[in-house]
């Protein structure tokens, strides 16, 4: 049975050691086994680096990773409730926060806050921690139970309240019970139990901040927590809560801190507000009041155009990246691909069509300023832009980000779709290189010879300077390879195909 290169030698009319034609056999059957060896000792990685199906897919790979940054940039475009055409900020945070709606006007104010609101809390029941083994001080163990019925009564923004209180149960009960009680529509009252430096105490709080009435200079005349009562369940006479031979009387309660409004100024005018938290302190404007000032603070409320502008440049740069990656490919190993052509169509579709229900008729990016330029890539007229954004913003939020309460889907929407299709599951691009990946593997299994084929095709180009090199001063070698070269790449791919 003739070898490979005794094949060659018949193919090329060669022998040995000479040649009717002057070829030195020997020497350029030499350079081919080398050639083989150096390619038999290459890695599998290596070898199957030449495998077409194999450079198709990453080149898929590289465009799906681009799809996917479009699709992130494009999710956090789509909410529009992040892009306010006003924007409010205080000259100093740790003071007071501010935000602006849609609504607010333009305008510079100033602030000052002489008062925090806060909740109104009850303390009562000193005693010792069950810890605590000494016999020192007096009053009550929070683990100990009630020695007899009793009745806690308390008033709530002016209405009654009552807890039953059964023999047994501990100041841990008292709590639960008090945290059960129904407020209605009503913040209520929690109540919790705490130790400090040995001693229970429990904490009866509003949960709603403020006073429950407030007298003309802003003061507190009625907190939300009052008349607090311990009575002897039969009789309602006043009577103390007996633990162990501890008793927590009417003198034990104390009230840690009474409910009260804040105070604030704005301009000089005073105002006063339950919460920290104040809504419309002018129009389309909430301030979170943080601390007390000493001199007027600065609240400026202005046109903020800013988080928009930066959504749209993300989405363009990242559709960009998109068409910049699939050009790039189309030049190499995607070059010809029906799917990358039909990729950047798909695109261009996208940002050059019209966004539906739209509550005013702008409803095109081209109308924002943003065009398609050289190569496929977009372009944003700033100053057409700015314009776009002054007189409507908007329009402008509805063709990049949509509009939730009219169910608009933006141009932001529509990209994140497209790019889910396209890499999902059952997307074209998933399938695409799905079957790449089974193409790659089949050929790299059934035929391996014909990935060897492709290296050695690739490496054809060394023979000529090897065996030049090696022919020394025989020049005409040269010109017989050239005449031979075309043969000889014939005879291989028949040879190889053939096994």
């Amino acid at each position: 049975m003739l070898g490979n290169f005794d094949l060659i030698r018949l193919l090329t009319g060669t022998n040995r050691t000479s040649s009717s034609r002057g070829i030195d056999a020997t020497s350029l059957i030499s350079q081919l086994k080398s050639l083989q060896q150096s390619y038999t000792g290459l890695s599998s990685v290596e070898k199957v680096s030449s495998n077409p199906y194999v450079a198709k897919r990453e080149g898929f790979a590289r465009v799906e990773g681009r799809l996917h940054t479009l699709r992130n940039t494009a999710k956090n475009a789509q909410n529009s409730e992040q892009f306010s055409p006003m924007s409010a900020e205080s000259a100093d945070e740790s003071l007071f926060f501010a935000t602006a709606s849609s609504s607010a006007e333009a305008g510079t104010y100033a602030l000052s806050v002489d008062r925090l609101a806060n909740n109104s809390t009850v303390t009562f029941g000193v005693g010792r921690d069950q810890s605590d083994s000494s016999d020192q001080g007096s009053g009550v163990d929070a683990y100990s139970g009630l020695l007899s019925d009793r009745t806690l009564t308390f008033a709530y923004n002016g209405q009654d309240y009552a807890v039953d209180l059964k023999a047994g149960e501990t100041l841990s009960d008292v709590a639960s019970k008090i945290n059960k009680l129904d407020f209605g529509d009503e913040a209520g009252v929690s109540a919790s139990l705490i130790n400090q430096d040995g001693a229970a105490r429990l904490i009866i709080s509003a949960r709603d901040s403020g006073a429950y009435t407030r007298a003309d200079d802003g003061s507190t005349s009625q907190s939300r927590i009052d008349n607090i009562r311990i009575t002897e369940t039969s009789s309602g006479v006043d009577a103390g809560l007996e633990y162990g031979g501890s008793t927590v009387t009417q003198d034990d309660f104390f009230s840690s801190q009474a409910g009260q409004d804040a105070s604030y100024s704005l301009d000089g005018i005073t105002s006063y507000s339950s919460s920290n938290t104040v809504d419309n302190l002018v129009s389309g404007v909430t301030v979170k009041l943080n601390s007390i000032t000493e001199n007027d603070t600065t609240l400026t409320v202005a046109q903020d155009s800013e988080a928009l502008k930066e959504a749209l440049h993300s989405l363009v740069d990242a559709f960009n990246g998109v068409v910049n990656t699939l050009s790039e490919e189309r030049r190499s190993g995607l070059s010809g691909d029906e799917l990358a052509r039909n990729l950047t169509s798909q695109l261009r579709d996208v940002v050059n069509s019209e966004v539906d229900d739209t509550t005013t008729s702008i409803n095109t990016l081209a109308e924002l300023g943003v065009q398609t330029g050289a190569g496929g890539k977009l372009e944003i007229d700033e100053d057409k832009f700015q314009q776009a954004i002054e007189q409507n913003f908007t329009a402008v939020s509805e063709v990049v980000a949509g509009n939730s309460e009219t169910g608009t889907k933006g141009v932001a929407y529509q990209l994140d779709a497209l790019v889910t299709e396209l890499t999902g599951r059952t997307g074209s691009i998933t399938a695409r290189m799905d079957a790449l990946s089974a193409r790659s593997k089949s050929l790299t299994e059934q035929n391996p010879n014909q990935i060897m084929l492709a290296n050695e095709q690739i490496r054809l180009g060394q023979v000529r300077n090897n065996v030049s090199n090696a022919m020394g001063g025989l020049g005409q070698m040269n010109d017989v390879l050239a005449n031979t070269n075309a043969q000889l790449i014939n005879s291989l791919q028949s040879f190889f195909s053939a096994r």
